[in-house]
């Protein structure tokens, strides 16, 4: 319980959380794009842009729908008064989803 010199804590470790998870998230999804070895070795640029496109473009398409959902993240965050224990549920529904 709060008293009435107390002020219910912010959403600001909410935030933090969900920028440090989002970085983890990025770090693997970087890590999971393997270059093709055997490609390069033959010396030809259209074979790796053959082989490593669609990998790529993979990893932009998840890029940007990760970045969209940290910003809409953010600005439902700036809009809430305090943090609840709800909110923390629901943050962590939404965390589950994005990864």
């Amino acid at each position: 319980m709060t008293t009435e010199t107390e002020k219910p804590p912010g959403t600001g470790r909410i935030e933090t959380f969900v920028d440090g998870v989002v970085a983890i998230l990025i770090t693997i999804m970087v890590l999971e794009l393997k270059l093709p070895g055997e490609v390069f070795s033959q010396g030809r640029a259209a074979a790796v842009i053959a082989e490593f496109g669609p990998k790529l473009a993979v990893y932009a398409l998840s890029f940007v729908v990760i970045a969209i959902m940290l910003l809409n993240h953010h600005m439902l965050m700036r809009a809430a008064p305090h943090a609840t224990n709800s909110l923390y549920w629901w943050n962590a529904n939404l965390m589950f989803w994005m990864s």
